[in-house]
């Protein structure tokens, strides 16, 4: 499945990454798993030396005395048999080849990529045993990274683009003008055009959105240019792939300026709130509030900001339990209603319709909707996802709105998403 709007670098951390389905996993969790990439990688460098580290390294190009050699044959024989469901993942294995792999240099690694470019197996396991070691390979050295693997842009396997996209974001954190080099050279080749119909190009479009979040912080004029360089329908999807998630702190309000000037005024609110959803999982609500205070969102931007917020945090699972609904909303509400009071009762509704459990998501609007006396919050829940994949039940609700014309405005939407009943064919009877 190709990942939506995000790069899982934390995918290439180690075999376990792909085992156990990385690119599944909520936006929250990858956050979490690229700070622990980094931090693993830092605490690596700096132990480098230590006894562990080196029992714990693989042999690299000059070999290290006790090093482990890792059987990459025999790690893509185990993941062929848990695709098929044969086998399930060895934990312990997993841990031990991230260690190892985190304690190598940027050369060590690149030997065993050497070594599994040699391995006789089919070139879709080579590429899952690759895309393991993309990742580390990208936080030590991208460039090394965008050099062995560059051509392969367009390789969809195992998330292999992704990876490649990801190595090129963090050369072009280190290095933007060589990394803007390289890949205005890759769009002078041709390599780059688009196939679509739509005149777009995804990968492109993720590899831009790396080269704006290295200027915008530095040098937001020339991120400004770049950006206008860009058919203005295609600006948003700049901000809405992974490339835009890890924005350098204290750039927030020159990317929202950005946004501001050369996005669509119809999608600029909607665009800046897509930050919301990493903020608050990387801080809860009062990371989100100082953003709202740095970047000085209007009323329309704290809205759509807070909304997303609340949704995004509603729906988030806490080591893969659900939470508790009533609890979560009536927090968000609580929070809602100090940062976007006017809009706090639709913001509710909208956080009440993202919900997995419909039953209770309706029972919380109406007892929102009993408490304040405006039909705000049950509106909002109708309008949003829940009531269009419940629409059945979600009609029985609609008579709970006082205002006639919005009854009968949600009414014929909802029927509409109710499927049609399948047309009986009444056979012909025919007289003797």
């Amino acid at each position: 499945m190709k990942p939506l709007h995000f790069v899982p670098p934390a995918l290439a951390l180690a075999v376990s990454g792909a085992w156990l389905g990385l690119q599944h996993q909520s936006l929250s969790n990858v956050e979490s798993q690229n700070s622990t990439l980094r931090q693993r990688i830092d605490a690596a460098r700096s132990t480098g030396s230590s006894g562990d580290s080196q029992k714990t390294a693989a042999a690299g190009k000059n070999g290290k005395q006790g090093a482990k050699k890792i059987d990459w044959k025999d790690i893509a024989m185990k993941q062929k048999g848990m695709d098929r469901g044969d086998s399930i993942p060895d934990m312990r294995a997993m841990i031990e080849l991230q260690r190892a792999l985190l304690s190598m240099s940027a050369e060590e690694l690149a030997a065993q990529l050497d070594e599994i470019a040699a391995l006789d197996i089919p070139e879709d396991a080579k590429a899952m045993l690759q895309g393991t070691l993309i990742g580390v390979l990208a936080e030590k050295d991208p460039k090394l990274a965008i050099e062995r693997f560059g051509d392969r842009l367009g390789d969809d396997r195992n998330g292999m683009s992704w990876q490649i996209s990801h190595a090129f974001q963090k050369w072009a954190e280190k290095d933007s003008a060589a990394a803007l080099a390289w890949f205005d050279a890759q769009i002078a080749a041709g390599k780059l055009e688009s196939k679509s119909l739509n005149g777009q190009n995804d990968i492109r479009q993720r590899l831009e959105g790396a080269v704006i979040t290295s200027l915008v912080g530095s040098d937001p004029a020339a991120a400004a240019e770049r950006l206008s360089r860009i058919p203005e329908g295609q600006r948003a999807a700049i901000f809405q792939n992974g490339m835009f998630f890890n924005t350098k702190p204290g750039s927030e309000k020159a990317v929202a300026d950005l946004i501001r000037s050369q996005v669509p005024e119809a999608q600029r609110n909607e665009t800046i709130a897509r930050s919301a959803s990493m903020l608050v999982h990387q801080g809860g609500y009062e990371r989100v509030g100082k953003y709202l205070t740095d970047i000085g969102a209007s009323a329309a931007e704290r809205e759509a900001i807070v909304s997303q917020a609340v949704q995004s945090k509603a729906n988030t699972f806490t080591n893969g339990e659900k939470p508790d609904l009533g609890k979560t909303i009536e927090e968000a509400r609580a929070w809602a209603i100090q940062q976007s009071p006017d809009a706090a009762d639709k913001i509710t509704g909208k956080a009440l319709a993202s919900a997995q459990d419909f039953a209770q998501a309706s029972a919380l609007a109406l007892k929102y909707q009993e408490q304040t006396g405006k039909d705000d919050v049950i509106i909002g829940f109708l309008e949003g996802g829940a009531a269009y994949r419940n629409s059945e039940a979600a009609l029985k609700l609609v008579d709970k709105i006082s205002d006639p014309a919005k009854q009968e405005e949600l009414r014929k939407q909802l029927s509409a998403m109710i499927p049609a009943a399948p047309t009986q064919v009444v056979p012909e009877v025919r007289g003797e």
